[in-house]
């Protein structure tokens, strides 16, 4: 894996962190609890849109404890994309989440 990639991944962990206000054990956790699912959904749009493929997410997540097929990445991306069409807020927060990690 790319040095770059895992660069711009751990940009995206920590914007995620800090604007969503999700402490890290909570992002790399299986829980299923709405601010951790939502919070590891946006960290993979974001990843997504910094060209990393859901492959190399896939494997930054296993890395970090946390066990997600790549199917899972891309349910998860079009769980987003479906938000961020039908929800102004969601829009308005990833878009200023990807000027963040620019």
């Amino acid at each position: 894996m790319s040095q770059v990639k895992k660069i711009k991944f751990e940009r995206c962990v920590d914007t995620v962190k800090k604007h969503l206000k999700v402490k890290e054990q909570v992002l790399f956790s299986k829980t299923r609890k709405m601010e951790g699912v939502d919070a590891r959904h946006t960290l993979y749009k974001l990843c997504s849109t910094s060209s990393i493929r859901n492959t190399t997410i896939s494997e930054f997540m296993k890395e970090k404890g946390v066990s997600v097929t790549e199917a899972n990445v891309s349910a998860s991306i079009r769980r987003i994309n479906r938000l961020v069409d039908s929800d102004k807020d969601w829009a308005n927060t990833i878009s200023n989440l990807q000027k963040c990690i620019e």
